[in-house]
């Protein structure tokens, strides 16, 4: 879902690596626990957050420039609906991540203001 979802995203706003295993693994092996890369992951993270959502911006100099991320944390809790609104709003952000620097902070503010958890901080 979310490897469609960032389909046409250019990967220098966000990308889903493709995960190494090791042989002895099934292909099919899933973490809940996955990297998503981004040149901005604080504000991926900043973003993230007021949703509920467990995740973690790991910055240079911790990983290598060019390898920044979040880290994604899913539990067996989680609702498919729940993750299908993650992906809505990391979509959200990757809109906002495209729109001219200079128009950005207007349509942050109006993605902010037509959702309740950033209206409710307002």
């Amino acid at each position: 879902m979310l490897t469609v979802a960032l389909k046409n995203v250019p990967s220098d706003v966000l990308y889903f690596p493709k995960r190494q295993l090791p042989s002895c693994f099934p292909p099919d092996t899933f973490s809940p626990i996955f990297p998503l890369i981004s040149q901005s992951p604080k504000d991926l993270e900043d973003f993230l957050r007021p949703y509920g959502y467990a995740v973690t911006a790991i910055p240079y100099p911790t990983v290598p420039k060019g390898q920044e991320r979040i880290r994604v944390t899913l539990h067996s809790h989680n609702t498919t609906a729940e993750l299908d609104d993650f992906v809505k709003h990391v979509m959200e952000w990757v809109h906002i991540m495209m729109t001219p620097a200079e128009q950005r902070t207007e349509v942050a503010a109006k993605v902010r203001r037509e959702t309740p958890q950033f209206r409710a901080m307002l």
